[in-house]
């Protein structure tokens, strides 16, 4: 699990490193967004930004903000 954990630290740089250079269509936006979120568990994180992308990618939205709606539906599940 160490080595997971690393590689998701690396991958987070990353994204941190270029997101005030990328445009609001980069996915990376969408990433960072669950990512820092206290309410997607680790669990369901990469299935997470698979959703916002594919949300973002089928109604045109920024990946940024489909992340953040579905930040918010999780959220809201989980407090009901």
């Amino acid at each position: 699990m160490e080595g997971r954990d690393l590689l998701r630290q690396h991958r987070v740089a990353i994204d941190e490193a270029c997101e005030n250079v990328m445009p609001d269509s980069w996915h990376g936006h969408a990433r960072l967004a669950i990512r820092k979120s206290d309410a997607v568990p680790s669990s369901i994180e990469n299935e997470a930004i698979a959703k916002a992308s594919s949300i973002a990618d089928n109604t045109g939205v920024s990946p940024e903000r489909a992340a953040n709606k579905l930040i918010s539906k999780i959220a809201e599940k989980r407090d009901n």
